[in-house]
């Protein structure tokens, strides 16, 4: 592999609401660099140095430079914000949107979402029973209502709901709905985050990482998985020095069903050597970290499908990347064999064609290892409703990590993923640190991953 540039970047992806550039970046390098002296020599400063952000189009943002840590590494955080691709959301789609999801058969609903689902239609009736009780003659109404509480409903309280529906619902609305109406600002966003990322690799780092909060998290699955297949199409590369890291990872790919944590954190380990194999051989490839925080996409087959069988289909047909990727059978020499990867056939400039082994477009997660961070969600309001393990929908190969709700009570900590910044730290920002690993050494294989997390949870669990 090539000599490390002694230089490493984090793309933080912000989630819904009101999000102003830069607010939600300084607030997440506060905690995982300015307050972690851990990172940096004796005498090194603990500030970061905002400078241009020559690769957004936007001149609202910035690039938070720090010094270097103590394997002599610096670290660029730079946002990917979005937020302004989806202004001018109507009640429409987010009533469409509301409607797909809310027309499930209750038997298929998450367990986390069922009881705000319930809530949710009995507002829905209860608004409808209002809106009839207003519309029948005095003497008709089953409500009766001082002229003060209807003016307030009407005035007060309608007015607030279609604030909150458009600015945190209306964002996951647009993006997660297929929705004619929907598409170009779906286009937009991924196409500003495909480029952000192919700028990124082109300036050098020998590290990347994708921080994805909350809908940013969803967003920045979708950059992973156009990314990969978009740069990885057409790599020829040298020959490999080896392909040993590769095989290994298949063969214990072929045994996921029955994985152990010791048999994740070896899977986690055979990711960072079969990048290294890539990078040998030439591959421009330098995301090495997925890391999400708060993701819906613990209720992927729910949000990114009709019903489990076509969300089984999007995975089957690759549409969709699960960690580890799916196995295609392949039969040579009356060997069957079980591998994400395949042997491809490419012409070279002088007109002979030669064969590479290459992994197929919807294996990103074979050398991108992927870290899921949540707070468990008690009720609806404890905890966070929107997050869960993401592994049971994507695949075993996530590393799910159950956070202590011991901040706040417990209470809405949807927002709280490296909140709040004291020392020492509280232990849900100790695990955001462990897995961003900033005091990286500068090459893949230097990535520390061995964890001691819970049981695996099955799919079929």
């Amino acid at each position: 592999m090539a000599r490390a540039t002694g230089k490493q970047a984090v793309l933080l992806i912000h989630g819904v609401g009101f999000q102003r550039p830069m607010r939600t970046l300084r607030g997440f390098v506060e905690a995982v660099w300015t307050t972690d002296s851990s990172l940096r020599r004796p005498y090194v400063p603990a500030q970061v140095w905002s400078k241009p952000d020559t690769i957004a189009d936007s001149f609202e943002l910035r690039r938070l430079t720090t010094a270097q840590n103590t394997h002599g590494v610096r670290t660029d955080f730079f946002e990917f914000y979005w937020a302004h691709l989806l202004e001018g959301t109507t009640l429409q789609q987010v009533f469409l949107w509301l409607r797909s999801l809310l027309w499930r058969n209750p038997l298929r609903i998450p367990r986390p979402l069922l009881f705000a689902w319930v809530v949710v239609w009995l507002a829905l009736l209860s608004i409808a029973a209002l809106a009839i009780n207003v519309a029948l003659p005095d003497t008709d109404r089953f409500w009766h209502f001082s002229p003060l509480l209807s003016a307030s409903i009407s005035v007060l309280l309608l007015p607030v709901l279609v604030w909150l529906l458009r600015e945190f619902v209306g964002d996951a609305a647009v993006y997660l709905d297929s929705a004619p109406a929907n598409i170009q600002s779906r286009h937009e966003i991924r196409s500003a985050g495909l480029r952000l990322l192919e700028v990124l690799h082109s300036r050098g780092y020998e590290r990347i990482v994708i921080v994805g909060h909350s809908l940013g998290s969803v967003i920045g699955y979708d950059i992973l998985r156009y990314a990969w297949a978009e740069m990885h199409d057409g790599f020829l590369g040298d020959a490999l020095q080896s392909i040993e890291a590769l095989r290994a990872a298949e063969s214990l790919a072929t045994r996921s069903s029955k994985w152990t944590v010791d048999d994740r954190n070896q899977w986690r380990k055979l990711q960072r050597r079969y990048l290294s194999e890539l990078q040998a051989a030439g591959h421009v490839w330098r995301v090495t970290d997925f890391i999400t925080l708060g993701s819906p996409l613990t209720y992927a087959s729910y949000l990114m499908a009709l019903n489990e069988t076509d969300f089984e289909r999007q995975i089957q047909e690759r549409e969709l990347p699960t960690d580890p990727p799916v196995l295609e059978r392949h039969v040579e020499h009356h060997v069957e064999d079980w591998r994400f990867s395949y042997n491809k056939v490419f012409t070279l400039d002088s007109g002979r064609t030669t064969t590479r082994q290459v992994p197929h477009h919807a294996a990103v997660f074979a050398p991108v290892v992927w870290t899921n961070l949540y707070f468990p969600c008690v009720g609806v309001f404890r905890g966070d409703i929107a997050a869960g393990p993401v592994g049971p929908e994507l695949g075993v190969g996530v590393r799910d990590v159950k956070l202590h709700n011991d901040i706040r009570g417990g209470w809405l900590l949807h927002t709280h993923y490296w909140l709040p910044v004291s020392e020492p730290p509280p232990s849900h920002v100790e695990e955001l640190r462990l897995a961003l690993n900033l005091n990286w050494g500068g090459t893949p294989n230097s990535l520390d991953v061995d964890t001691k997390g819970p049981a695996i949870a099955r799919p079929e669990e």
